[in-house]
């Protein structure tokens, strides 16, 4: 993790957290500064339709890739 974390801040890696269960995610000084998925870091196992949570998690991710190779416009 602590090497991925580098690579993200030198721009050469991307590191989504990907929220399953509640936790103490945000307190963690390396992940704090994240953007997590789903949306607003509200964990998978608390969404009533967890199918809806994992689309969430795939879009976002989708979204960040087009931003990062440029394809924001192919929508």
């Amino acid at each position: 993790m602590k090497e991925s974390l580098e690579r993200h801040g030198k721009g050469e890696a991307h590191v989504i957290p990907i929220i399953l269960r509640h936790c103490t995610w945000k307190k963690e000084k390396l992940l704090s500064k994240l953007n997590a998925l789903p949306r607003r870091g509200k964990p998978i196992m608390s969404w009533s339709d967890r199918d809806e949570a994992f689309v969430n998690v795939i879009e976002g991710i989708e979204e960040i890739v087009d931003k990062l190779t440029g394809n924001e416009a192919l929508e």
